[in-house]
């Protein structure tokens, strides 16, 4: 297919949105139209690291970027003496030479990381991530003195600093630095932070395993994504139930590894606790992983028990009612784990093209934000998307921080991968509006609040489907059943998640954890949640979740940002604030200076509130109720 062809097919697909009295024209990317040679029905993008990072591992950039970094730190070094003496405007070059370190820092790592995750199986590509890994790592050891040296000044300096109009851009990075002691004494965060760089090999171990697992059905290999998908999303029961197998053999052979990777993480993770709160005497509970948000994620012990029991309590009337919903609604008595995401509801099979998926995010956020749906047509006309899935690439989906959000994915095609992008989407979105806003020091945003932007996305997305007048009530309950296992899976699954890795790290404390112990507790976890017994296939699936591994404790943030987004769309629909969008834009652009409590107050919104966290769950079981009602209407029950 030539350009002129490309250009015919973008003018006759050209869809047009109301925003505020306008009309926004939105057609393909440019970038598309211009760089492709393929039919666009096909067309899946792979990105150009060059235009953020580096051209290639080769590039001599990175050279000349590694040696200017040394050469700044020694700078800053050596004015470590004269920081006390320091006019406003001195700080200020000081300052600023540090952030350009840091920038430059992220820089080498996030391109060494991206370069990785599309060729897993590539040895020089790990090899050179391991390297930038340790020189950063080496690097950012080398500036933990500067926290310390900015909070020993004199009270008189910190105010001389805190109030001159030079040091303005800086003010909330400041403020930590001066006003708030660290929570460690020097020799000790130095310690923790070498030890931290030490246990990043756990999580590359794990990467790499996993990247050398096959998976083989009859005479064909699958990757991880591709056999993950058959398990859980082929229509075929017995295809599912054999994908299961591979994939439960397949990571069980290699059970005794996983497991042994987990207890050090655990080991890891343990230490880091009790040096934490080191002197800080508690007979009554020893600490553990509920204490990790005391390190800045913004949610107290409180706070995350309240949640996990208002989920916990909702087991049976919103998790189990729905999967006994649809276990009538397929005619049986129960259904299987990898039954759960199998709609009743059977629509005509079509695959949805990526550039369809783009318009259809776009269309979304232009009538909710038109700033918003301007800075997203950026987003998609760069080169900045990976999502062809490939071999040796990694599974899963995320987005990088700062004002160039890469976004990776793997995209299959259909309605899962259409609302993966629109969620990866919301972080690019939120990521570009924070750094604007904040800056690189400033912005501090805890991973409480990351995940509401992307939540709130596919919020977006799904009602502005459901919008659609030409739909039947079989494609509305199509809908409504996809958006209520998508919620099920940001919440209670992540809870029962989150109370396997609590259960699992509270043993470690106490001596290693066998392979059998944790399969035990994470079928205990799923099990209650489900509302049926986990096939012995399916018990496995602890070995297979990638946050367990590389982000410990992270998943309890998704069932947070999952009610937090509740909680804002009950607002959105009530029209109190008429200036909702824009409110909402700003709390996206300040998530990195301001507090959670402030950030939800714009929409008076109260997280210590009896109640706050369980009616965060009604909308979901409204939707129940509706699908119940239309289910009734097709006569499915």
């Amino acid at each position: 297919m030539n350009r002129e062809d490309l250009k015919t097919l973008v003018e006759s697909n050209e869809a047009t949105v109301e925003v505020k009295n306008e009309t926004v024209n939105e057609v393909l990317p440019e970038s598309i139209v211009a760089n492709t040679e393929e039919d666009l029905s096909n067309y899946v993008p792979e990105w150009d690291l060059s235009e953020g990072f580096y051209k290639s591992i080769e590039d001599p950039e990175i050279a000349s970027t590694q040696k200017e970094i040394i050469d700044t730190i020694n700078e800053l070094i050596e004015e470590k003496d004269t920081v006390s003496k320091m006019k406003a405007y001195e700080l200020l070059t000081f300052i600023r030479k540090y952030e350009n370190v840091i920038v430059q820092l992220r820089s080498l790592a996030y391109f060494a990381s991206l370069n990785l995750c599309t060729q897993r199986n590539n040895k020089e590509a790990l090899l050179f991530d391991k390297k930038i890994g340790e020189f950063c790592d080496k690097m950012q050891d080398s500036l933990g003195w500067i926290h310390y040296t900015l909070f020993s000044l004199p009270d008189e300096k910190k105010l001389e600093f805190l109030q001159s109009r030079k040091l303005k851009d800086y003010e909330e990075w400041l403020w930590c630095n001066l006003l708030y002691p660290p929570s460690l004494s020097e020799a000790v965060a130095k310690a923790v932070r070498q030890m931290a760089s030490l246990s990043t090999g756990w999580h590359s171990l794990y990467q790499q395993l996993v990247s050398k697992l096959k998976f083989t059905m009859g005479k064909k290999t699958y990757s991880l994504d591709e056999i993950s998908g058959m398990a859980h999303s082929n229509k075929d029961k017995a295809t599912r139930n054999k994908a299961l197998k591979v994939m439960s053999e397949a990571f069980s052979s290699h059970g005794y590894i996983f497991a042994q990777t987990l207890n050090s993480i655990y080991q890891k993770e343990d230490v880091l606790i009790k040096v934490h709160h080191l002197g800080e005497d508690d007979e009554e509970r020893r600490f553990d992983a509920l204490d990790m948000d005391g390190f800045g994620n913004g949610l107290t012990r409180e706070d995350i028990l309240s949640i996990a029991q208002a989920v916990t309590d909702s087991y049976v009337p919103i998790s189990q009612r729905f999967y006994k919903l649809l276990a009538k609604m397929h005619g049986k008595q129960s259904i299987d784990y990898n039954d759960r995401l199998q709609n009743p509801v059977v629509l005509e099979e079509r695959h949805i093209p990526y550039i369809e998926t783009i318009q259809t995010v776009l269309k979304a956020l232009y009538p909710f934000n038109e700033e918003m749906g301007e800075k997203g047509l950026e987003l998609v006309n760069s080169k900045m998307v990976h999502a062809k899935p490939m071999e040796g690439k990694e599974t899963g989906a995320f987005c990088i921080r700062g004002s160039k959000p890469y976004i990776f994915l793997n995209y299959r095609g259909d309605y899962s991968s259409l609302l993966t992008f629109a969620h990866e989407f919301g972080h690019a979105i939120h990521h570009v509006f924070s750094a604007e806003t904040a800056g690189v020091l400033n912005d501090s945003t805890p991973v409480s609040m990351s995940e509401v932007a992307s939540i709130f996305n596919e919020k977006l997305v799904l009602t502005q489907m459901l919008a659609n007048n030409e739909l039947s009530n079989k494609e509305k309950l199509y809908l409504l059943i996809e958006d209520v296992n998508r919620q099920i899976a940001d919440i209670h699954r992540q809870i029962a998640f989150s109370k396997f890795e609590l259960r699992a790290f509270r043993e470690r404390q106490k001596g290693e954890v066998s392979e059998e112990r944790f399969t035990q507790i994470y079928s205990e976890e799923m099990e209650r949640y489900l509302g049926f017994p986990l096939q012995d296939d399916a018990k496995f699936g602890w070995m297979s979740i990638p946050h367990i591994f590389n982000s410990p404790f992270y998943v309890r943030y998704y069932a947070f940002a999952g009610m937090i987004v509740n909680k804002l769309w009950q607002v959105f629909e009530t029209e109190k604030f008429e200036d909702f969008s824009v409110r909402y834009l700003d709390m996206l652009s300040n998530t990195g200076i301001e507090s959670i409590d402030d950030l939800l107050d714009a929409f008076e919104l109260d997280m210590s509130t009896p109640g706050f966290w369980s009616s965060a769950l009604d909308p979901i079981s409204a939707e129940i109720d509706q699908i119940e009602r239309l289910a009734k209407l097709e006569g499915l029950i």
